[in-house]
């Protein structure tokens, strides 16, 4: 996705005039890369993410411990109407939710051994009722959908993070609309 670099990116869905500095493209063209210095901006693309999403998506988030994905998470259900406490799903393996948006399953694949594992948590269900996060999804294999996005968030010095997001099947479109090319 082309966006100038250094260029402010709307991260606030409900008001697009606010603007997030450091957006700047990759070079396939169906992914961008964000900063985020610190927490509240991670909680700002949740958000936004929650903004853009619907039923049958799939939003993958990979990054090593600590990197932010359970904090995009709750902002994502946060910002989707969940009011009740939001714990890491990493020993529950899978926790649900209903949400404005419909059914949002909140998934983390950290202790599962194999991607057939998926059938005993009803992964394809969820998909199939609504809005699957995943955490650690490369333990999914080959059961990820083709068409989802994938969040990589990466921990940096003094807890900052970026973010490469990478929009697969219609993801790019919305992408698009969410972080529209300045020029």
């Amino acid at each position: 996705m082309r966006v100038a670099a250094g260029a402010g990116v709307g991260l606030n869905v409900a008001m697009p005039s606010q603007s997030m500095p450091g957006a700047r493209p990759e070079s396939d063209d169906q992914s961008l890369c964000l900063d985020l210095p610190d927490l509240a901006r991670t909680a700002a693309l949740g958000r936004a993410l929650a903004g853009a999403a619907r039923p049958g998506d799939c939003i993958a988030l990979h990054g090593d411990l600590g990197a932010g994905k359970t904090e995009l998470a709750r902002a994502f259900l946060r910002a989707a109407g969940v009011s009740e406490d939001v714990p890491s799903p990493t020993f529950a393996i899978v926790q649900p939710y209903d949400t404005d948006l419909g059914p949002v399953a909140h998934f983390d694949l950290y202790r599962i051994e194999s991607p057939s594992d998926l059938d005993e948590i009803g992964f394809e269900a969820a998909l199939d009722d609504g809005i699957v996060l995943v955490e650690w999804p490369e333990r999914a294999g080959p059961r990820l959908p083709a068409d989802r996005l994938d969040v990589t968030l990466t921990l940096g010095p003094e807890g900052r993070r970026t973010a490469r997001l990478q929009a697969l099947g219609d993801w790019l479109s919305r992408l698009a609309g969410l972080f529209p090319d300045p020029a």
